[in-house]
Protein backbone atom coordinates (compact mmCIF):
# COMPACT_ATOMS: atom_id res chain seq x y z
CA UNK A 1 0.00 0.00 0.00
CA UNK A 2 1.42 3.28 -0.69
CA UNK A 3 1.64 5.91 1.35
CA UNK A 4 -1.00 8.32 2.93
CA UNK A 5 -3.66 6.23 3.42
CA UNK A 6 -4.79 6.26 6.53
CA UNK A 7 -6.76 3.03 6.95
CA UNK A 8 -8.56 0.38 4.67
CA UNK A 9 -11.54 -1.55 4.74
CA UNK A 10 -11.58 -4.80 2.73
CA UNK A 11 -15.22 -6.63 2.62
CA UNK A 12 -15.29 -9.60 0.77
CA UNK A 13 -16.98 -12.54 2.75
CA UNK A 14 -16.19 -15.43 -0.55
CA UNK A 15 -14.42 -17.95 1.33
CA UNK A 16 -10.86 -18.39 0.21
CA UNK A 17 -10.97 -21.12 -2.67
CA UNK A 18 -7.58 -22.51 -4.80
CA UNK A 19 -9.21 -20.86 -7.41
CA UNK A 20 -9.84 -17.35 -5.70
CA UNK A 21 -6.09 -17.09 -4.93
CA UNK A 22 -4.93 -18.06 -8.44
CA UNK A 23 -5.95 -14.11 -9.31
CA UNK A 24 -4.73 -12.96 -5.97
CA UNK A 25 -0.69 -12.06 -5.46
CA UNK A 26 -2.01 -11.49 -1.61
CA UNK A 27 -2.58 -14.83 -0.64
CA UNK A 28 0.10 -16.95 0.54
CA UNK A 29 0.64 -20.64 -0.24
CA UNK A 30 0.14 -21.82 3.02
CA UNK A 31 -3.64 -20.05 3.12
CA UNK A 32 -4.73 -21.57 -0.58
CA UNK A 33 -7.71 -22.99 0.76
CA UNK A 34 -7.92 -20.46 3.81
CA UNK A 35 -8.96 -22.92 6.38
CA UNK A 36 -12.47 -21.78 6.54
CA UNK A 37 -11.05 -17.89 6.20
CA UNK A 38 -13.11 -15.03 3.98
CA UNK A 39 -10.78 -13.88 1.12
CA UNK A 40 -10.98 -10.27 2.95
CA UNK A 41 -9.57 -11.96 5.94
CA UNK A 42 -6.45 -13.60 4.35
CA UNK A 43 -5.51 -10.54 2.20
CA UNK A 44 -5.44 -8.19 5.36
CA UNK A 45 -2.88 -10.14 7.36
CA UNK A 46 -0.39 -9.76 3.83
CA UNK A 47 -1.77 -6.00 3.66
CA UNK A 48 -0.63 -5.09 7.13
CA UNK A 49 3.11 -6.63 6.23
CA UNK A 50 3.39 -4.29 3.00
CA UNK A 51 2.68 -1.27 5.18
CA UNK A 52 2.23 -1.39 9.19
CA UNK A 53 1.52 2.27 9.58
CA UNK A 54 -1.67 1.26 7.41
CA UNK A 55 -5.05 0.47 10.09
CA UNK A 56 -6.35 -2.33 8.08
CA UNK A 57 -9.79 -3.98 8.92
CA UNK A 58 -12.25 -6.71 7.63
CA UNK A 59 -15.72 -5.82 7.42
CA UNK A 60 -18.16 -8.92 8.41
CA UNK A 61 -21.10 -9.31 6.59
CA UNK A 62 -22.87 -9.04 3.44
CA UNK A 63 -22.98 -6.10 1.63
CA UNK A 64 -24.66 -4.96 -2.06
CA UNK A 65 -22.96 -2.52 -4.05
CA UNK A 66 -25.73 0.62 -4.09
CA UNK A 67 -24.50 4.36 -5.07
CA UNK A 68 -24.19 6.17 -1.68
CA UNK A 69 -21.50 3.17 -0.65
CA UNK A 70 -19.37 2.84 -3.89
Amino acid sequence: MLAGIGSLVLMDDSPMTFEASAANFLVPFDELEGQGNSIATVCASSLRDFNPMVQVSVEEGVHKMQPGNV
